[in-house]
């Protein structure tokens, strides 16, 4: 999919600007391009009347209010952030901004997904990219010791999700654990049952969820089908009232590596996907280390209480 820059290209050559793509992009410094392009937005800027500004508010859905409860949100907000304190998980309050290519860069996520911003920032698009740049940052050599991190974050996105109620951000829960190869997959099936620990009190003790199941998804090479295996054996030993199931993929996806887990819970007599994660490379490729390893998981707060709010 080649996203805007084909567009892009066609503009310029309207413009008679051949090549400027490629001397903006890598001819310029930071610093010159983000002068140059404050320049242009401040003098569009100046342009607008308030009511051409009022026009722009309502014809943009990436600034538009949620319209999620919000003390219910906050509410839940913080006892997620509880959850996860007691069990151990750092709380981490993230920038609204992320470094720019946090997604791209290190997962194969397209730019074009995320709202670039200028002095190299990008507007939140995922926080479990921006808990691994931070721990990367922290490690002044790679430690043995586990890192557990814990965030809840308001991101936006910008493809459009023709989902009533829904909004272009959202809340999310986002956990992150990352520390060095402890060999026989001890740290992956380590992590994972202290984040599914977290994500499941949550999910009984303040929703009231009685009927919960983790699915893992072998994704191929490396010994996934074992890694699989040796932490759904830990999940069932750990959280024998919660099912644990090894699932085929239905999708190909090159976003997680060796193993994709999600969970469901149940409403009715429907299953709904309320938190994905899983096994990925990052910490390996901020840290230059393949020893590394990291496991990432995230939950839909928002997600949640459209769903409890719809089904009642």
């Amino acid at each position: 999919m080649e996203y805007n820059t084909s567009a892009a290209a066609k503009i310029a050559e309207r413009l008679r600007l051949t090549g400027v793509l490629e001397q903006l992009s890598t001819c310029i410094g930071g610093s010159g391009l983000n002068t140059l392009l404050l320049e242009i937005f401040r003098r569009r800027a100046e342009k607008l009347s308030p009511s051409a500004l009022l026009g722009l508010y309502r014809a943009n859905r990436l600034v538009q209010p949620s319209r999620t409860p919000v003390l219910a949100l906050r509410e839940l907000e913080y006892k997620m952030l509880l959850v996860a304190q007691n069990a151990g998980f750092e709380l981490v309050e993230l920038s609204p901004a992320a470094q720019l290519g946090a997604c791209s860069v290190i997962a194969p996520v397209h730019q074009d997904k995320v709202l670039s911003a200028l002095r190299n920032c990008e507007i939140m698009a995922d926080s479990t990219n921006a808990l691994a740049l931070h721990d990367a940052a922290l490690q002044k050599s790679a430690q043995a010791g586990t890192r557990d991190y814990a965030s809840v974050s308001r991101l936006l996105r910008t493809p459009k999700a023709d989902v009533k109620g829904h909004s272009a951000h959202f809340s999310i829960a986002c956990l992150v654990s990352a520390g060095k190869d402890a060999g026989n997959f001890n740290f992956e099936a380590s992590a994972l049952v202290r984040q599914f620990d977290a994500h499941c009190r949550l999910l009984t003790d303040v929703f009231g969820f009685g009927n919960i199941r983790f699915a893992l998804i072998p994704l191929g090479g490396d010994g996934s089908k074992v890694l699989a295996e040796r932490c759904a054996a830990e999940l069932r030993a750990f959280l024998p009232h919660v099912c644990a199931e090894i699932r085929d993929s239905d999708l190909e996806q090159n976003y997680y590596d060796r193993l994709q887990v999600k969970i469901d819970v149940c409403l009715g007599d429907t299953w709904y996907e309320v938190a994905d994660g899983g096994c990925v490379n990052w910490a390996a490729k901020l840290l230059n280390n393949k020893k590394q390893r990291m496991f990432t998981s995230g939950l839909g707060l928002e997600y949640l209480l459209h769903l409890k709010n719809n089904s009642g």
